[in-house]
């Protein structure tokens, strides 16, 4: 369970999922639960006392190649000089397309100038649909297809072989969930139906506090490794990231949620960018082909207006080294410093992240130099 949300702390529901939603408690109901833990095999008691500093180390065994890494459409438009620099390798649209509107989504996405990571949604008339979305697309770079159907959890191959024979070729074609990673595991496609699955990734699923938010980067890893395995030789596409879920898929509502509810002060904090250090380092080490991050403007974005996030700052470096190669790097104590290692052209970067509140001291195994991202105090 903690992988299908990428939790890395216990938790139970009070009553089975099946149930009707929401369950009524009634006054004076008590409900009881106990968990027991049984440890076999000998045990050996050693004494632990935490370093002052956090050791990183680089482990050549475990290389991998950095994800084309991309961010989603927002109805504001970016500055035009941090878009510029930020040089990503795809935006997201979404395209109801039951919706009157998608075609405007569609063209203003095209307008950024990268290729589009067009998530399609359809209805039961997707063979009314498709077409009308190949005649608009005509002439529109797209880096990949994602198919969605507007009732279902996980994309049914009956969609998927649909939109293969309908929609422009050239493209990679995909599918999975656009609510969490679990329904891709309940419900796995066939492997020949796509060539790429896809899911969403969240860290408050049922948890909202800092350390939970660093505890729950870990496990985006086992994620992918869990696609890759009852999917193999598939691309794993990781879309979107955000810090806080979009919408409630529990709530019976349609999917979407207020603008308010999906906005973390977060997301504009030095924090912020070190979550996303994070999470990169553990999407990019465990063999993720493409991470679509956070929106392209606003507050759940990159900028707003002319000023640039901290976490702008960590995907623009990334992005500079589009391609490279990534050597893990493990880190003595994970929840206070990680890091991310590229290189290509036999340069190397490295992104060091202090998960925490105070001032941490990370040693690094040879000789590095680099520049802190730092926020002026008010």
């Amino acid at each position: 369970d903690h992988r299908n949300w990428t939790d890395a702390s216990y938790k139970t529901y009070c009553t089975p999922l099946a149930l009707p939603y929401p369950v009524e408690v009634k006054e004076g109901a008590e409900i009881r639960q106990s968990v027991t833990i049984t440890l076999k095999g000998n045990a050996v008691a050693r004494r632990y006392r935490r370093a002052t500093d956090v050791e990183l180390k680089a482990n050549p065994g475990r290389k991998s190649k950095l994800p084309a890494l991309g961010t989603c459409l927002h109805a504001a438009t970016p500055d035009p000089a941090l878009w510029r620099l930020l040089r990503a390798s795809h935006v997201r649209v979404d395209l109801r397309l039951w919706e009157q509107n998608w075609p405007s989504a569609l063209t203003a996405a095209a307008a950024l100038g990268v290729p589009l990571e067009a998530a399609v949604f359809v209805t039961d008339r997707a063979e009314e649909e498709l077409p009308r979305l190949a005649a608009a697309v005509r002439g529109v770079r797209i880096a990949r297809w994602l198919v969605f159907h507007q009732k279902e959890d996980s994309t049914k191959p009956q969609w998927l072989r649909l939109a293969r024979r309908l929609l422009p070729g050239g493209a990679p074609l995909g599918g999975g969930s656009n609510v969490f990673f679990t329904e891709l595991n309940r419900e796995r496609p066939p492997v020949e139906t796509l060539d790429v699955a896809c899911y969403p990734i969240n860290p408050q699923v049922h948890a909202f506090d800092n350390l939970s938010l660093v505890e729950n980067l870990e496990p985006q890893a086992e994620t992918v490794r869990s696609a890759l395995r009852f999917l193999p030789s598939k691309a794993i596409a990781v879309t979107p990231v955000t810090l806080r879920p979009r919408f409630n898929p529990q709530a019976g509502g349609p999917s979407g949620a207020p603008a308010e509810s999906r906005i973390d002060p977060r997301q504009k904090s030095l924090f912020g960018a070190a979550w996303t250090v994070g999470s990169l380092k553990y999407l990019s080490e465990a063999g993720a082909a493409s991470v679509t991050y956070y929106e392209t403007a606003g507050p759940a974005g990159l900028t707003e207006g002319a000023r640039a996030f901290p976490l702008y700052h960590v995907l623009a470096d990334a992005t500079d080294f589009a391609g490279a190669e990534v050597t893990a790097i493990d880190s003595a104590d994970p929840l206070r410093v990680c890091a991310l290692s590229m290189e290509r052209r036999g340069v190397r970067r490295m992104l060091v992240a202090n998960l925490t509140a105070d001032v941490q001291v990370a040693r690094l195994w040879d000789g590095w130099m680099g520049r802190q991202l730092q926020i002026r105090r008010l």
